[in-house]
C-alpha cells in the first residue's frame, strides 16, 4: 500500500467494519471525499481482487488490500457524486459486477422517525420492511428494520451467501431504525435481518414487515411487491360510506378458508383464491348471509391458525396478493361484506419471531405480569409503546387500504383491555389507564368498521 493511502486509514474503524462491530458503516465504508479526490473503501471478505469503475468514463482503479481480511481501499481522482461499481474477482477466479451499497443515503427522513417515535406514521410499512425499487437509476432493495438495542444490525440472504459481514446496516438515530439499499436484489430473493446485540450474542430474525415468507414458521422473509387488480368494486365502496350498523342487520358467515381449500383440494378443484371465491359465493348466497368473516389469512402455524407468524404476510399456498384483491372483488361484486380476524392482541414466544426481538422486550411487555399469557407460549403487544402500536395501526390499515377489507374483527379484545388474560385475581394489574387508547372506539364491538365510523386515534 503507497505511504499517502496507508496514512488515510482508520485502523479502529476499519476493525470495527472487519470484527461486524458498528453501527454506522457507512462512516468508513463507500466514498469519502479528501482533497480533490474520492477515498472509497469496501469490504469483501471473499474477494481477490478488486477494482473501482467509474460510470462516467469507464476509467479502471485497482484496488489495495489494506487488511487481509477483505478490507480494500483506493484514492480515486473523481469528483464528489461520481457513480462507480466494483469489479470483483474471487478465490475461484469468477468475476462479479456489483454497485456499492454504500453509496446510497438513508431513505427515512427526519419527520418519518419523529411520526414512528410518536406513533402516527400510518404507514410506515412503506418506509420499514423490504422494498424493490430503483435509486439513482439502480435496482435493488431497501431494507430497514427497527431494532433500537442492537449493536449491529446486517440483512443477510441468498445474495450474499447468509454473511452478516456483507451488508451491515446504519443506524439512525433516535429511532434505532437501522437502514441499507442494497442493489441488485431482486423479488423473491430469500433474506433475514442478523442482530447483533450488545452481549455480543447473534440473532437471525425474520422481518416483522415481510409481505411474504418461504414457509409457514415465518423463519425466512422473501423480498416481494404487493401489486394491485383492476378493481371492480367502484359502486360498492361508494355505497358502503352510506352504511348504517345501527340500522342494517349484518348475517355474517364465520369461515376458515383452510378447511374450504381442503374440501376443494378433495373434489380435485384449485385451492386459488380465485377459485374459493367462487365457492364461497355459492355457499353465501345459498345460506341467506350477506358478510363473510374469515379467520386470519395471514401466515400461521399449522398448529393454530390464530398464531400469526407474519401480520403483513397473505398465506401463499392459496395464491398471491392479487388473487387474493380478485377474491374480495368477487365477494363485493356479489353484495357481500368481507371482515377479517385480526389477531392482534398476542403472539408467539419463539426464537425466530417477534420474541425478544432485538435482544430486549421489544414488541412485548417487560413487565411478567403483563408479557405471558398463563398456560401458553403467548406474548403480549406492548400497547404502551408507541412504535408498538405504530405497527399494528399501520397492519389495519395495509389489510384496509390495499385488500378493501370491510371490516376487522378483533380477538381478545376484552382481555387486551383489562390486561387479565385468564389470569386469577390477584395475579394481574387492572388496566386503569385503558392503554390501549388506540383502539378506544372498538370498546363496545370487537368489529371495527373504518369506513362507517369518524375514527380519530386519540395519542
Amino acid at each position: 500500500m503507497n505511504n499517502k493511502l496507508y496514512k488515510l486509514m482508520n485502523w479502529p474503524e476499519i476493525e470495527e467494519i472487519i470484527y461486524s462491530d458498528g453501527d454506522n458503516p457507512h462512516r468508513i465504508l463507500g466514498a469519502h471525499k479528501v482533497g480533490n479526490s474520492l477515498l472509497i473503501q469496501t469490504f469483501q471478505p471473499d474477494a481477490k481482487n478488486v477494482t473501482v469503475v467509474t460510470e462516467e468514463n469507464g476509467k479502471k482503479y485497482e484496488m489495495e488490500l489494506a487488511d487481509e481480511a477483505g478490507f480494500y481501499a483506493a484514492l480515486v481522482p473523481v469528483k464528489e457524486g461520481t457513480r462507480y461499481h466494483y469489479e470483483i474477482t474471487n478465490e475461484r477466479g469468477e468475476n462479479t459486477d456489483l454497485y456499492d451499497p454504500y453509496f446510497f443515503e438513508p431513505l427515512l427522513d427526519r419527520e418519518d422517525c419523529i411520526k414512528f417515535n410518536s406513533g402516527i406514521h400510518y404507514h410506515i410499512d412503506n418506509r420499514l420492511g423490504a422494498h424493490p425499487m430503483k435509486r439513482d437509476g439502480i435496482r435493488g432493495v431497501n431494507f430497514a428494520v427497527w431494532a433500537p438495542e442492537a449493536s449491529r444490525v446486517s440483512v443477510i440472504g441468498n445474495f450474499n451467501n447468509w454473511d452478516g459481514r456483507i451488508h451491515q446496516m446504519r443506524r439512525l438515530e433516535p429511532t434505532g431504525i437501522f437502514e441499507i439499499f442494497v442493489p441488485e436484489v431482486n423479488v423473491g430473493d430469500e433474506y433475514q435481518f442478523e442482530i447483533r446485540i450488545k452481549s455480543g450474542l447473534i440473532y437471525r430474525r425474520p422481518d416483522p414487515y415481510m409481505l411474504r415468507c418461504k414457509d409457514m414458521s415465518g423463519e425466512i422473509s422473501i423480498v416481494s411487491e404487493i401489486g394491485i387488480i383492476s378493481w371492480e368494486d367502484d359502486d360498492w365502496i361508494t355505497a358502503r360510506k352510506k352504511y348504517n350498523k345501527q340500522e342494517s342487520p349484518l348475517s355474517i358467515c364465520e369461515m376458515a378458508l383452510d378447511r374450504i381449500a381442503e374440501e376443494c383440494a378433495l373434489a380435485g378443484e384449485s385451492t386459488n383464491y380465485r377459485n374459493l371465491a367462487q365457492y364461497v359465493c355459492r355457499h353465501m348466497k345459498a345460506c341467506g348471509f350477506n358478510a363473510l368473516e374469515l379467520l386470519p389469512v395471514m401466515e400461521h402455524t399449522e398448529q393454530h391458525r390464530y398464531d400469526v407468524t407474519g401480520y403483513f404476510a397473505l398465506k401463499s399456498a392459496y395464491g398471491t396478493a392479487q388473487d387474493f384483491m380478485a377474491f374480495v372483488n368477487e365477494m363485493h361484486k356479489d353484495g357481500i361484506r368481507v371482515i377479517l380476524d385480526f389477531p392482534v392482541t398476542f403472539f408467539q414466544k419463539t426464537e425466530t419471531g417477534l420474541a425478544c426481538y432485538d435482544g430486549s422486550c421489544l414488541y412485548e411487555y417487560t413487565d411478567p405480569a403483563k408479557a405471558m399469557q398463563p398456560g401458553t407460549d403467548r406474548l403480549i403487544f406492548d400497547y404502551g409503546r408507541k412504535q408498538v402500536t405504530n405497527y399494528l395501526l399501520s397492519c389495519a390499515l395495509f389489510w384496509i387500504e390495499n385488500f378493501h377489507i370491510d371490516g376487522l374483527r378483533l380477538t381478545d379484545i376484552s382481555k387486551a383491555l383489562y390486561l387479565d388474560y385468564d389470569r386469577k385475581p390477584g395475579e394481574w394489574t387492572p388496566n386503569i389507564m385503558v392503554e390501549m387508547r388506540i383502539w378506544k372506539q372498538l370498546i363496545l364491538s370487537s368489529i371495527w368498521f373504518p369506513w362507517s365510523t369518524k375514527w380519530i386515534p386519540d395519542f
